[in-house]
Order: structure tokens, then C-alpha cells, then sequence
């Protein structure tokens, strides 16, 4: 991934016009129903798509920032790994599914896959049979492995690449289709949908792309389920949830806490044994006892680091089968653990 789309997470909103036309192909139920959106990022698409309904918005977004926008206009919001986050099968109606954009492969919940195919795979199942997906991605992204599994899980399949002036800013795709009750292969929708990615790039930058449904088009009608949706949250215990579990008198939560960078959590106290030399020597080097320390004449302020070098070294291989050595040339880590000492008198020690 590059640099920029690395600083954001591979995340790029759907922009409000492409928004704006997706909605014109949904046809919302007048009871209340859950949809998710696995890659929330702010929320904003998913609650646009949700005004004027009485659809209950679920967001999954990894970014700390853009969690707290989605909370904002999403019913139900949390901070987790798309790939990771507690979410039941069988259980939306509605799947907007924007997910990262990443020539990596994902490493959390992926299995070695294309981020864009790890959270397809992963939530088309979270549908209720006849749930509607809306699934926005790169266009090239649309390979054979992508295809296969849209054709496998979903029926009525529509693609369409971004409008003429958007594609050629974001190569964009979407494609909508409904969960199948019973999923199974269908090879020649694969293929149509192949064809659509391998078109020539003239014809790409040339075309129209997605326009609002026409009045005499069906539209996706999305069906009803029960909006409130469980389990539903971030994998593993909040820091909230571990506080309530934790005795706030704890050794071993003050610990915790001064490693999750709460201010004035440190307690003072004996350790259980003695420390040796070699203790208080890795306890300075690794700044935990960093500042003032002693009381009068044997007052200073101590300061310990450890930087790492690389250094050129020769070495001789082993004995080959007809018994000759070659010399190979490494480059070998170090370490060089320093402690700075500054005494009442203004001199500075190095040790």
C-alpha cells in the first residue's frame, strides 16, 4: 500500500454522490431492521443510506478518530478489527461493506487474503437470507477469487464501475445483490462479472457508469429482521470492562495502568525479593527508574537509555564438501546501554 493510504488505515470513503445513487437501488421496509457496516470509517454512508428509514445502523471502524463520527450517527458504533469483532451470521439485513483498500494481504482475520475478499467473505454470511449487500471496491479488485464467492453467495448481481467523472479519480466498482437462502456455484455470473473487469481501459474511461434505477427496474428490497442485534462489539474485555474485573488496590493493575500511560498510577513498595546488581542495572538501562533519586549529598537525577548499532563483521563459513571456507561478510546488531548520572555539584556522569 502506499505511504498515504498506509496513514489512512487503506480507508477511502464512498464518495456522497455515488452514496446518493446506491440509495435509489434499496427499498427499505416501514419496520425496523439492523444493517452493518464493517469498515464504518466517520458513518456518514451508512446513515446517509439509513435517513428516512427505520433502520438500526451497526459501524465496526479501527481508527480511534473516526470511531467517535460514527457514534455520532450510528445507533451502535465500536472500535475494532473489522476481521476480528464480534458479529453473528444470519443476522443483517442490510451489508454496506466499503473495505480497505490494500494490495497486502490482511494479517488479523484474512488467512493470507486481499483485505477487499477477507471482509466479503467474512460478512455476506453475517446476511440474513435475502439480506443486501452493497459492496464497493477497486475495479481490478473484481478478479476470479472475488467472483466466485459474489456468485456463490448472492443472486440478482448488478455491477456498475463509479460515474464517468468519479472512476476516473477512484477506478471504483459496485456491485448489489441479494444473499442466496442457500448458496451455491454459479460459474456463468462469475464469468459475466470477469468480463466487466477485463474490459478494455478505453472502453472503462469511456463508459457512463452507475446511474439512479430507472422507474420500471425492481429495486433491492431489503428485508425485515429483529434490529437489535447480538453478540455485537470489539473482541476481548474494554479497558472499562477489565477496570470493573480489576481491585483498584491491585499491584498488578497499577502496573497495567502505568503501561497504558495513566498519570500518577505508579505505587511505591518493596519488591517481594531483593534486587541483585544485575536487576537495578536493567531497571536503569530501561528507564524505569529514570529522575531524582537519594536525599542530600547523594542526590542526582539518573537517565538510562539503550540504542541499538549495526556493525560490520567477517565471518568464515563452515567447510563445504571439499573442504574449503569462504569468507561472509554480516552486519550484526548491538546494543549500547548507557546511564547518565547528575550529581548535586553539576558534574555528569557516564556509565
Amino acid at each position: 500500500m502506499r505511504l498515504i493510504g498506509q496513514q489512512k488505515m487503506g480507508f477511502y470513503p464512498t464518495p456522497p454522490e455515488v452514496v446518493e445513487l446506491v440509495v435509489t437501488w434499496l427499498g427499505f421496509p416501514g419496520s425496523a431492521f439492523p444493517a452493518l457496516d464493517p469498515c464504518a470509517g466517520e458513518g456518514a454512508a451508512l446513515a446517509r443510506c439509513l435517513d428516512g428509514t427505520r433502520g438500526v445502523g451497526y459501524g465496526i471502524e479501527i481508527d480511534g478518530g473516526r470511531v467517535l463520527d460514527a457514534q455520532g450517527c450510528l445507533a451502535h458504533a465500536v472500535c475494532a478489527d473489522g476481521l476480528v469483532a464480534k458479529t453473528p451470521k444470519n443476522a443483517w439485513s442490510l451489508l454496506w461493506c466499503n473495505p480497505p483498500y490494500d494490495n497486502e494481504t490482511s494479517s488479523s482475520g484474512g488467512q493470507g487474503q486481499r483485505m477487499e475478499k477477507a471482509f466479503l467473505t467474512r460478512y455476506v454470511r453475517r446476511l440474513v437470507p435475502g439480506g443486501v449487500l452493497v459492496y464497493i471496491v477497486p475495479h481490478k479488485v473484481l478478479d476470479p477469487d472475488v467472483a466466485t464467492v459474489l456468485a456463490h453467495e448472492c443472486e440478482g448481481l448488478r455491477w456498475w464501475q463509479f460515474p464517468r467523472d468519479l472512476y476516473q479519480r477512484f477506478f471504483q466498482a459496485v456491485v448489489i445483490g441479494r444473499r442466496k437462502a442457500k448458496p451455491y456455484a454459479d460459474p456463468a455470473v462469475a464469468a459475466r462479472i470477469l468480463e466487466f473487469t477485463r474490459l478494455p481501459w478505453q472502453r472503462k474511461m469511456d463508459a457512463e457508469g452507475m446511474t439512479a434505477r430507472p422507474p420500471d427496474v425492481r429495486a433491492y428490497a431489503v428485508p425485515v429482521a429483529p434490529p437489535e442485534v447480538e453478540p455485537f462489539g470489539a473482541t476481548g474485555a474494554t479497558d472499562e470492562e477489565m477496570a470493573a474485573g480489576c481491585d483498584a488496590g491491585s499491584p498488578c493493575w497499577s502496573r497495567a495502568l502505568a503501561l497504558m500511560g495513566a498519570e500518577g498510577s505508579r505505587k511505591g513498595g518493596r519488591p517481594p525479593v531483593t534486587p541483585h546488581k544485575g536487576h537495578l542495572a536493567l531497571q536503569l538501562a530501561a528507564g524505569e527508574v529514570d529522575g531524582v533519586i537519594g536525599s542530600g549529598a547523594l542526590r542526582h537525577v539518573v537517565r538510562g537509555s539503550a540504542q541499538k548499532y549495526q556493525q560490520r563483521e567477517e565471518r568464515e563459513s563452515a567447510p563445504d564438501a571439499k573442504g574449503e571456507t569462504h569468507a561472509r561478510v554480516f552486519m550484526v546488531d548491538h546494543f549500547k546501554v548507557q546511564v547518565l548520572a547528575l550529581g548535586p555539584d553539576g558534574e555528569m556522569h557516564t556509565l
